[in-house]
């Protein structure tokens, strides 16, 4: 009996864990962060059960026609007239052993790549992309 409550009980947590993309360390994710470089904001939020990220924000959101930016290296030639903004560019995230598992597309390349989230503060997370051997860390902060 007493595994069973045990059992029911780590479901739950998980489950709580999940439905607020909150890790359980209880760091949490879901809200608004601003990338390194400052010109790009993204949303974390719940995406059935896991949780993924799109882009709310960019400094510059026009081309030089004045038109929205599109996702125009988008290997999906149907996708290449999607606006930035509005696009999901992180998904599948899910929580294991401290950090977010998932994967990161980056519209400048049209590529998809594997990412790993790790919250270091309250308003600060570190995002580290890794292709194939090779790997690359930034810090975002919570977006004010």
């Amino acid at each position: 009996m007493k595994h069973f409550i045990l059992s029911v009980l780590s479901l739950l947590i998980i489950g709580y864990s999940l439905a607020t993309c909150k890790g359980a360390g209880g760091d949490e994710l879901k809200g608004v962060w601003m990338d390194e470089e400052k010109n790009t904001k993204i949303e974390f939020f719940k995406d059935g059960d896991t949780c993924s990220g799109k882009i709310v924000w960019l400094a510059n959101p026009t081309d030089s026609k004045g038109n929205p930016r599109l996702d125009i290296n988008n290997p999906d030639p149907g996708k290449r007239d999607q606006p930035i903004i509005g696009l999901i560019i992180i998904q599948g995230l899910e929580y294991s052993g401290g950090s977010w598992e998932g994967k990161i597309y980056a519209p400048l390349r049209g590529r998809y790549a594997n990412c790993k989230i790790q919250t270091v503060s309250e308003d600060q997370l570190q995002l580290t992309v890794s292709v194939a051997m090779f790997s690359q860390t930034k810090t975002w902060t919570r977006a004010k």
